[in-house]
């Protein structure tokens, strides 16, 4: 298996890859999520701009996953500390290789990425239904920084 950098022709397996999350979004959170298409701009945008990561796990000429960041500076209001960070935005695995290690291989190249730019962490957000999910980032010492909270009316 290798990461690389997405190009234009991973466009297709990608969006099929984030229809596979956005499904799973919705069986987790019915009410906040639904299935959905990815739009193919969005996909191709964050393939040609440079302030995006976009890196896919390619095996056998394969696309099993891949991992989407973005550079990002904190809000400026004044009692946070100024810092510009990488946001995971997405890491989607093919179920048919989940437990095989292609979601640590995805996060270790964003981290590389993302201290190549010099920034001061990484963040993500994730479900907390995402069990597996919340089981890799903590392995790989992703910790709480906040918490959100919402209630139904």
């Amino acid at each position: 298996m290798i990461i690389r950098p997405a190009t234009l022709n991973d466009t297709d397996r990608i969006a099929e890859l984030y229809q596979q999350l956005f499904l799973l979004m919705a069986e987790y959170q019915p009410d906040r999520w639904r299935p959905a298409a990815q739009d193919r701009g969005f996909i191709e945008n964050a393939v040609t701009d440079e302030k995006f990561c976009l890196r896919v796990a390619e095996t056998e000429g394969h696309i099993a996953g891949f991992a989407f960041a973005q550079t990002q500076d904190t809000s400026p209001y004044t009692c946070v500390v100024p810092r510009r960070f990488g946001y995971i935005f997405d890491i989607v695995v093919d179920p048919a290789i989940r437990g095989q290690g292609t979601g640590k291989k995805l996060l270790d190249a964003v981290k590389d990425w993302s201290k190549a730019q010099g920034h001061t962490h990484l963040e993500l957000s994730v479900l907390p239904e995402n069990t597996g999910a919340m089981r890799l980032y903590e392995r790989e010492g992703y910790q709480p920084v906040i918490h959100t909270l919402a209630i139904k009316h």
